[in-house]
């Protein structure tokens, strides 16, 4: 994370090699949210160069939202994704994040954090996706 703020785009030769790493802590560690919120911070700092690596990170995401018991990583992963759409054109993703947000935010009712962020997730690929999400509104 560290390197990839300090090298910036010289660092994106690098990534082919350091994702699939961490897109298999998500799959083993799940449970160990120390472990998983470093990995999400790397996804986060990682995001100006993530277009070529897209098809495979948002994916590996929506487990860690979706069916993890730990909140806190539900809500970084959450947060991950938000800096995700920031920083890259996201539209070939938005009705895979939307129908996977959608449920997750009607069985959270309850818990108005992690409808919040949800909300802002939908709000941004709405803002950055602009034509395209109008099919979903």
């Amino acid at each position: 994370e560290i390197l990839c703020r300090i090298l910036k785009s010289e660092f994106k030769p690098y990534l082919d090699r350091a994702i699939p790493h961490i897109l298999e802590i998500f799959k083993r560690e799940q449970k160990n949210e120390k472990i998983c919120i470093q990995g999400l911070h790397a996804l986060a700092a990682f995001a100006p160069y993530l277009e070529d690596y897209l098809l495979n990170v948002i994916p590996a995401l929506f487990p860690l939202i979706t069916s993890v018991e730990n909140m806190e990583i539900r809500k970084k992963a959450i947060i991950c994704l938000s800096h995700i759409i920031r920083q890259i054109n996201m539209s070939e993703f938005v009705s895979r994040v939307v129908q996977e947000l959608i449920p997750i935010l009607q069985e959270n009712r309850h818990n108005v954090e992690l409808c919040e962020l949800i909300i802002r997730v939908l709000l941004l690929l709405a803002y950055h996706c602009k034509h395209s999400y109008i099919v979903f509104v």
